[in-house]
């Protein structure tokens, strides 16, 4: 009897059914056989071996291969436009080449760019399309023939950029190459092949076979012991990386000796012969499980994309306009309007289905939306707070390079209504941009060298979380910001600070910190729990550190006098739908302050000889209105948080 295909078989009768006859049988079956290595390691009767057969509308068919001890084998079967498909639950989708290097990879990624150049009006709108990089790598006609190219010579060139990640120097087995002040000049006659790692090695290969003559690569193209000429290129990445005709991510590369022309498992063609002496087919393989990683603010990035998890890529990610993500898998595109992949899972009607709030694929489309209109100040704070989060959470090699890897998108996003961008922070957004937090995932610390004043996100190492309420109604300043300066490294407006601090007036209240280890039911954890006991009323609330306070530049013990500044109110009592569902029974709690917690960092002699104290963050803290409504006009104070 033929086996229904939304029902589970054995092996064995799904074998039967296809020595008897039945085409559609065996089709699966012989899908089932090309993969025949990975489940003929268990050694099980057929009978024993289950077989789950899930049609999807308008989706790919799903089969899996199950024994009693685990979950054997997962399938996926398909139609390609070109071949014979008698059976409509063999979806149409895209086939995935064994070799990244095959002629149809490269066929593949030349319609995507010709499409995209001729179709999409948000990637054609980049307003400085006509300014090259400062050097460029010259591909040449074979493996001899490269250099560093720069100047005049560049003038209207197309050129590819590569985005990669460096990896930890231990687990290289080849060093990065790198240009220096000392080899610049032999590099621009020659870049020896064997110099390159497999990463720089295949990049080359690729930007010849789509047919241009240069790469920009940040290692070879930026002068690495050269300060001043790091800071104006780090300056220079969103015009570089935007303007590249195609950006070329190394997307499954943990260091340059992954390379990004990577061998895939591919999918596998199955074909028979019908009653009619037709040649009939269908495509197998094995799901690609990459899909999610490129939903916008995708945390924490997957183990199988390590390049995902680098801050200075997911700023090149972000600035490209056309990016091919190189994956263990298969190859992605992504542009400012469009994302696809080989296999064509990203536009299934399943994932669309599944995760409808996600717009898949448009992390870049986003950004390019947002820049598009040029009187939109709230859109791009909101942006601005989304690119934060999921920002803070990347990695970095180096501390100090947390605001150079987000210079380039710094200065895209910014207006001049936006003010001053101070250390992570637009002017205009304060005070409310003071409210940011460290609860988000990683464990927080400070970095072992000054990076930022303590009030901005940057100065602590942490996966931040923005302070953005959902409306702006029933929010009220009550804090007033009355001067803030930073002081640059380098002549980049949106590139490292050395120090920096801001003056505000806002209500006070001193109270003393109090730590205990947490309780998990009737467990003590070895985490602590800080609280803060007001001096006037000996109301406790609890603190949100930003850091862990019991070692390190921040350590603050317990008993310690701290000082808290109200920064908003938030009131919802007059907004119902506002409400939390516990404040409903509970009115006390539909108004409350947060503000910032600080302890005293020095105290300066000014000009006039009186002394005045200056404070740095420790944390921030949330406050019932009921607590400290009465006492807020007498509390105004001047004070200075470095």
């Amino acid at each position: 009897m033929h086996p229904k295909l939304s029902r589970e078989v054995t092996l064995a009768n799904l074998r039967r059914t296809a020595e008897g006859g039945c085409l559609r049988c065996s089709l699966l079956l012989g899908g089932i056989e090309e993969f025949k290595h990975v489940w003929n390691l268990v050694e099980l009767s057929e009978d024993a071996i289950s077989i789950g057969i899930l049609p999807r509308f308008n989706d790919v068919l799903c089969l899996s291969v199950v024994t009693k001890i685990l979950d054997v084998l997962h399938l996926e079967y398909f139609s390609c436009k070109d071949d014979c498909n008698l059976f409509p639950e063999f979806f149409p989708a895209g086939e995935v080449p064994e070799s990244s290097v095959s002629d149809a990879t490269f066929a593949n990624i030349k319609l995507w760019i010709r499409d995209c150049r001729s179709r999409h009006d948000l990637c054609s709108s980049t307003p400085n399309s006509t300014i090259m990089p400062t050097r460029l790598v010259g591909v040449g006609l074979d493996n001899n023939s490269l250099s560093l190219r720069c100047g005049s010579d560049l003038m209207g060139l197309a050129y590819t950029a590569l985005s990669h990640s460096w990896g930890n120097k231990q687990e290289r087995v080849k060093p990065v190459p790198k240009t220096s002040r000392a080899n610049i000049q032999a590099r621009q006659q020659k870049i020896p092949w064997d110099d390159l790692t497999k990463t720089f090695q295949d990049v080359v290969t690729i930007t010849r076979r789509l047919g241009y003559k240069a790469v920009w690569i940040d290692a070879l193209c930026i002068i690495q012991d050269d300060e001043l000429d790091w800071a104006v290129e780090a300056s220079r990445m969103a015009i570089n990386y935007e303007n590249a005709t195609l950006v070329i991510a190394a997307s499954a590369s943990r260091t340059g000796d992954d390379g990004c022309l990577l061998d895939r498992e591919g999918s596998r063609k199955v074909v028979r012969i019908n009653s009619e002496g037709r040649l009939v087919s269908v495509y197998v393989k094995r799901p690609i499980p990459h899909h999610s990683s490129f939903f916008p603010q995708q945390i924490p990035a997957p183990k199988y994309l390590p390049l995902f998890q680098r801050a200075w890529v997911f700023q090149e990610r972000l600035l490209a306009t056309r990016v091919i993500h190189y994956t263990q898998h298969e190859l992605v595109w992504e542009c400012k309007t469009s994302s696809q992949c080989e296999c064509q899972g990203m536009n299934s009607a399943t994932l669309r289905y599944i995760l409808p709030k996600h717009r898949v694929g448009e992390v870049k489309r986003n950004q390019a939306e947002v820049l598009k209109e040029r009187r939109n100040v709230c859109e791009r704070y909101r942006q601005w707070y989304e690119i934060i989060q999921a920002y803070s959470a990347c990695l970095l090699a180096f501390d100090s390079d947390r605001l150079p890897a987000l210079s380039g998108i710094a200065s895209q996003i910014q207006l001049p209504e936006m003010g001053q961008y101070m250390a992570g922070i637009w002017e205009n957004a304060m005070p409310r941009a003071l409210l940011w937090d460290c609860s988000l995932g990683k464990l927080p610390r400070r970095p072992s060298k000054y990076r930022a004043p303590s009030w901005s996100w940057v100065s602590v190492e942490a996966h931040i979380g923005p302070w953005v309420p959902q409306d702006s109604e029933g929010v009220e300043d009550v804090c007033q910001i009355l001067n803030m300066r930073t002081e640059l490294v380098s002549q980049d407006p949106y590139g490292q600070v050395h120090d920096g601090f801001i003056r505000l007036k806002a209500p006070s209240f001193a109270a003393t910190l109090q730590c205990a280890k947490k309780e998990q039911g009737f467990l003590t954890s070895h985490e602590l729990q800080y609280s803060l006991v007001f001096h006037h009323n000996d109301h406790i609330e609890n603190l949100n550190p930003d850091v862990p306070l019991t070692y390190g530049p921040s350590q603050l013990p317990g008993d310690s006098l701290v000082l808290i500044a109200l920064i908003v109110c938030i009131d919802h009592s007059e907004k119902p739908s506002l409400r939390r569902p516990d404040w409903r029974t509970d009115p006390d709690v539909q108004k409350g302050y947060i503000g910032l917690v600080m302890q005293l960092k020095s105290r300066l002699k000014q000009e006039n000889g009186k002394t005045e104290n200056v404070y740095e963050r420790v944390g921030r803290v949330g406050i019932k209105a009921q607590r400290i409504e009465f006492e807020i006009e007498k509390k105004l104070q001047e004070i200075v948080i470095i």
